[in-house]
């Protein structure tokens, strides 16, 4: 599409503890769900941080925002 500009997105460093965010997603083929006031709970690992996001089954690959 003409006239979009791409999400930007972190590709080094780490997501500070508490950094809130917010999940946009489709889980089992559902409508689109939004789920924030939500937040980082661990960082520990180079690969992944963790959260307390309301997702489930199907959420795999969902857009998180911070």
């Amino acid at each position: 599409m003409e006239g979009r500009i791409p999400l930007k997105f972190r590709t080094d460093g780490e997501i500070p503890l508490q950094a809130p965010l917010v999940v946009i997603g489709h889980p089992n083929g559902l409508p689109a769900k939004v789920a924030g006031n939500d937040h980082v709970r661990g960082n520990d690992h180079p690969d992944y941080f963790e959260t307390n996001l309301d997702t489930f089954k199907g959420n795999s690959g969902s857009a998180v925002f911070n």
